[in-house]
This record gives structure tokens, sequence and C-alpha cells, in this order.
């Protein structure tokens, strides 16, 4: 066992990279076989931090749970795509893919396509409210409905979109009122991006596997993947491949799946779980394994890394709060209490004597007629 303490989060993970190493060589070099080994954390949100420490130093690393694996850079990209071809509005999802390393469009470059994008919500509105064609020609700023924002329309249009914009990219030397204009370089990625995203919404009406297959062959991720310096062939996909089992799942869980319900679906699920976190087995590829606590539960490995034991942080000494935690919220309140298990042995002794007796009468019965009785199995004494 070794302990050490370190200041800052990303020193801990440096710190933690470098014992792993060690112990992995060394097992290896005793052995001839690679170890188990796990990384515990108490919360998802730093589980990144950890695994990027490892990559810096070759070694494969799986963040297990879907929280964790949305999380993932390469998983990321996918969603980000399958977001933008499925909502106009989600221009948040845009933006990863075009500040994103594929893509390399600078803030420069960034806030004119903002520009343009304004620009054409407040044309859009202004030719709404006046019942006219909307003018996409004339300079930016001559005209009265140019001044604002486009939200200041209310509900004309909620926002301008990033989207929109990119598949309706202004002629090159466009310069808004702010004096702002796509550089020659910026115009030709995006150009190409728009082609690329217009031939992916094309087959949203596919089945999501094959989407989402079609994506990664369209972004390059197989191939970037097998190009990172720390990169093992073995493990290279295991994120990627991790995800396409959740669409899998899904689709065949659905009667009509679609890429609506599926992002919607990935959502909830990234957010609350959702049942769907599975414990896996311990890799034995050398890979370390990075999960939460609770998530780990009933297994083990060679080798157990469990950082930020910090006093009254791991363990939590936080109070729970029904009104901002779902999962606290009192059973009495929930709508589907009726069908819960009644713990009411605390409240009503009597009851817990009633379970007792129909405990008693079990026992008495032949080993063949236990099986047609129920037994109450969710009261306790007090």
């Amino acid at each position: 066992m070794r302990l050490a303490s370190y200041l800052l989060e990303r020193d801990e993970a440096e710190g933690l990279a470098d014992a792993i190493q060690t112990e992995r060589e060394t097992h290896y070099a005793s052995h001839g076989t690679w170890p188990s080994v796990a990384m515990l954390t108490r919360v998802r949100s730093n589980q990144e931090t950890y695994a990027e420490a490892l990559r810096e130093r070759g070694i494969p690393v799986e963040v297990v749970g879907l929280k964790g694996l949305t999380e993932t850079p390469e998983v990321q990209d996918i969603i980000a795509t399958l977001t933008v071809i499925n909502d106009p509005g989600r221009s948040d999802s845009l933006m990863r893919l075009l500040a994103g390393a594929r893509w390399r469009i600078g803030p420069a470059d960034l806030m004119a396509l903002n520009d343009y994008a304004e620009y054409r919500a407040k044309r859009r509105a202004y030719a709404i409210q006046h019942q006219l064609p909307a003018d996409f020609e004339s300079e930016d700023g001559s005209k009265e409905s140019d001044r604002g924002f486009a939200s200041d329309t209310g509900e004309i249009v909620e926002s301008a979109s990033l989207i929109e914009a990119l598949h309706n990219l202004p002629q090159p030397g466009w310069v808004s009122k702010a004096g702002r204009t796509l550089s020659e370089a910026a115009h030709r990625r995006l150009t190409r991006l728009k082609e690329e995203l217009t031939y992916l919404r094309s087959l949203a009406n596919e089945d999501l596997p094959t989407l989402v297959t079609e994506i990664e062959r369209v972004l390059g991720l197989d191939i970037e993947l097998l190009a990172r310096p720390y990169a093992h062939e073995a493990s290279a996909r295991r994120h990627v491949d991790a995800f396409m089992d959740l669409v899998v799942t899904f689709e065949a869980a659905q009667e009509a799946p679609d890429l609506t319900a599926f992002l919607e679906w990935l959502s909830i699920a990234s957010d609350h779980g959702g049942g769907i976190e599975q414990a896996p087995e311990p890799a034995t590829d050398g890979t370390v394994q990075i999960l939460t606590v609770h998530g780990s539960k009933g297994l083990e490995w060679d080798v157990v890394a469990l950082p930020g034991m910090r006093e009254g942080d791991f363990p939590s000494d936080r109070a729970t709060n029904w009104v901002t935690d779902v999962s606290e919220f009192p059973w009495p309140l929930r709508g589907d209490r009726d069908g819960l298990p009644q713990f009411t042995a605390l409240e009503d002794p009597q009851q817990w004597v009633e379970n007792q007796r129909d405990l008693t009468d079990l026992n008495s019965l032949p080993s063949s007629s236990k099986k047609k009785k129920r037994v109450p199995r969710n009261t306790r004494p007090p």
C-alpha cells in the first residue's frame, strides 16, 4: 500500500499515472502478463483528468460507465455530429466541431460566422413581420432591421443559428456591420464541413448503427485513434465500440427508434445513470479501468488506485437534499408509491407480527409447497 498527498488534482493525476506505470512494468517483468488495474473515483466529473495523464504515458485507458463514456473526446465528436444533423438550433454542438482539432476554425472566424448568423436571423424576422421576401444579399447594417440582436425580435426567432449560417455560407468577401469577415481558409473548411453534414443528414432516416458507423468513417476517427502516439491497437477503439454497443442496445429495445429519441435517451441516461451502467470484467490486456467506487462493488483487481481521498469529500459528509437530488425524493410523495415495497415495520409493529406469523406458517409447509407462497421480505423488526 502506498499513500501520497498532493496539492493540486493535476499533480495527483500525474503522480498516480507514474505509480501505475511502475506497477504495471514491475508486474509484467515478474509474471509475463499485464496486471488488472483500476482507478476508483467518488465522482465521474474528474475521471477525464486522470485518464489523460495515463494516456500521455502510453497506458491504455477505459472509462467505464455511460457518463464517463460520453465525456471521452472521440465519443463527444460523434454525439456532437448526431446532434447537429438532428437539431438546427444546437449551435453549441456545432461549436465543438468548428473549434476542434479537425477543422480548427479560429476565434476571429467564429465571430464572423456568428455575425452572419445574426444577420440572417434579423433579416428573416423582418421579412416575416412585414410579409416580405427575406433579403440576404444587401450589405449588413444597411437596413434598420440590422440593429440590435436576433433575440430582440421576441417570438419570431429564438436566436441566431450557426448551423443555418453554415448551410447558407456568405459569398467570399462578405463583411459584417462590425467589420468582420471569414478568411479564405475558414471559408474553404466551412464549405467542406457543410458538404459532410449535408451528406450525413441524408442518412438520418437510416438505422442508427449505420448512421454512427458512417459518422465515424466521415470524421476519420478510426485513423485518428490509431494515429495517437500513445494508442494501442487493441484498445484504441474501446470507447467508440462501447458507444456502438449502446446504439445497438437502444435500437433493439425500441419498436420505432429514431435519432431524436436516441439523443434524448442518451442525455437522460448520461445525467441520471439510467440503470444501464454495468460493472465490467477486470481487463487482462493492461488497460487501466476508471470507474466510480459505487460501480466497482464485487470486483477485484491486482492494482487499485483511490484518488481524491480527502476528509469530507471521499467519503462525503455532505447532507442530502431531495429538493435538488431526485434520488433522495421521499417515496411517500412519489406518484408510484402504491406499487413500491411498503417498509411499515418501524411504523406499525402489528404489521411485523403478522409478517412473522406468515413466515412461521411458511416454514411449517412441505418444501414443495413453499414455492407457491410469497413471503414478504421487505420488512424487518423494529
